[in-house]
């Protein structure tokens, strides 16, 4: 490896470079050391982060976000005022170490409500200004209203109006648009 790179700690058979890639010296496939630096592939969370699986010299085992090992690589431990790993950009599939930070909670929220990420209930992010709003209020309204006075199920409703039939359930109950 001829970039920027740093060992991990505690792991010294891996290194993460400036990249953002994560290499091993471990043969793959088998429980040895090798003596070629190989490039891994980290697998993908459903919220976008990174994540890679290194093992220690004793066969254990512990997996890690990608930013994490970037900032402890190149930016050096948290402190325990700030131990929380910070995207400057709002994308978390980013990992640069010039896009991290480390933080702390409230700095996570300072920079939710900057990115336009903040996607906890507020008055000003529930019912349709919600990024995962799949009904119209209404929608919502038509849906309580047919529920009231028909014997339609909800997952006739759920057919009707192309969600899933929790959605709908969700919806009646209250528990989302509880606001109408």
């Amino acid at each position: 490896m001829d970039f920027k790179s740093c060992s991990v700690v505690g792991f010294p058979l891996y290194r993460v470079g400036a990249d953002c890639s994560v290499w091993s010296l471990w043969t793959r496939g088998k429980s040895t050391v090798g003596n070629v630096w190989r490039q891994l592939k980290p697998r993908c969370r459903k919220d976008s982060r990174k994540i890679v699986t290194l093992i220690a010299g004793d066969g254990s085992s512990k997996t890690f976000l990608v930013a994490r090992l970037m900032l402890y690589c190149f930016k050096g431990p948290p402190s325990s005022d700030k131990p929380e790993c910070r995207h400057l950009n709002g994308n978390p599939a980013d990992d640069r170490p010039e896009n991290l930070e480390w933080g702390n909670r409230v700095e996570q929220y300072e920079d939710m409500v900057r990115h336009g990420t903040f996607r906890y209930i507020t008055p000003d992010n529930r019912g349709e200004n919600c990024g995962a709003a799949k009904l119209t209020e209404a929608m919502v309204k038509s849906i309580r209203e047919e529920v009231k006075t028909t014997k339609i199920t909800h997952q006739a409703l759920a057919f009707q109006y192309g969600v899933s039939r929790q959605t709908i359930s969700d919806a009646v109950s209250g528990r989302t648009w509880g606001h109408l």
